[in-house]
């Protein structure tokens, strides 16, 4: 009973749980010589307009959306003065916690069904006590998290016959990282020969639109 209880507050509990795993988490660690703090600086030289330089350095092997996501958090940082590996721990903690919830339920309503709120609940906890934001952060690499996630999004949209939607994610997951278009092939899930075509125009589109400049 008090199980089913909390379960109602399910959101809410699990974003308090992943803040406070975040704070401790960030606070334990620095980010002076990891992957992220560097992805950061090359983020900023990209927001701020410098982009021709970022990717002439050969050490820069992640995508656009990622240093530009990476010069937000740096741009927080330095608005806010809190210490950057705090604000990508908790980043990383709750949007990884909260969007599987969220990914799941859209999964049980492809069925026609509503997940039990406890089973959501089970779902955001376990990503937690798993240690999935953990490993994220340590790595420095959130997008080697995101892209399995959007590809199950590319291929769910593509059995629905939404051919431009799973391009999109496709397209969104190859500028996080260029690794990302190699889900391409699930296109090939539509039915339908246009609507697998449109999602590979738009996902190729999308790489192109990202790489290009």
């Amino acid at each position: 009973m008090l199980l089913k209880a909390l379960a109602r507050y399910r959101y809410g509990i699990v974003v308090v749980l992943a803040v406070a795993d975040g704070i401790v988490d960030g606070l334990s660690r620095t980010f002076s010589h990891s992957d992220f703090a560097q992805f950061t600086q090359a983020g900023a030289d990209l927001v701020s307009g410098q982009w021709s330089r970022v990717f002439s350095d050969p050490w820069i092997q992640v995508g656009p959306l990622t240093l530009v996501l990476s010069g937000i958090l740096g741009l927080l940082h330095r608005l806010t003065s809190l210490r950057l590996s705090l604000l990508f721990s908790v980043v990383v903690y709750v949007a990884i916690a909260v969007g599987l919830m969220l990914v799941v339920r859209l999964l049980y309503r492809d069925r026609g069904e509503t997940p039990e709120p406890l089973v959501t609940l089970a779902v955001g906890v376990g990503t937690i006590a798993g240690g999935m934001g953990f490993f994220t952060v340590v790595s420095g690499h959130p997008s080697e998290t995101i892209i399995p996630v959007l590809w199950i999004l590319a291929a769910r949209d593509a059995l629905r016959e939404r051919g431009a939607r799973s391009g999109l994610w496709l397209a969104i997951a190859a500028c996080l990282k260029l690794w990302g278009v190699l889900g391409l092939p699930l296109v090939l899930l539509a039915r339908r020969p246009r609507d697998a075509a449109s999602g590979a125009a738009i996902a190729v589109a999308g790489l192109v639109i990202g790489y290009l400049p």
